[in-house]
């Protein structure tokens, strides 16, 4: 896992990552990204919030910030109470080895 996100990072994120218990930073087009939506449906997250990166006004910003935090210039990147979980790839493993329900319910997003 990464630090959380510091006061400022939050704000060039769009505060979403500390604000919501889950989030994804995301881009429309990104099959990646469609791929790890889907494989979030099953859940009943209770705070999920998207961000389209590239529907956001302060996108490079915004992706400076995340690639600082996670050490990543790609997209999806999910975050589950306020830490960074991975990608789909990453989050596909997570719920493979069952452990998925478990990470959402420690950060009470179920």
């Amino acid at each position: 896992m990464f630090p959380p996100l510091s006061r400022i990072e939050s704000r060039k994120t769009g505060g979403v990552s500390s604000m919501n218990l889950v989030v994804i930073y995301s881009k429309t087009y990104c099959s990646y990204s469609q791929k790890l939506k889907k494989l979030l449906i099953p859940y009943p997250i209770k705070d999920l919030k998207i961000v389209e990166l590239d529907e956001q006004k302060e996108m490079e910003p915004m992706q400076m910030v995340l690639e600082r935090i996670t050490g990543r210039s790609t997209v999806p990147q999910l975050f589950i109470g306020g830490d960074f979980v991975g990608g789909h790839d990453e989050t596909r493993a997570i719920e493979d080895r069952g452990d998925l329900r478990r990470l959402l319910k420690s950060a009470q997003a179920l």
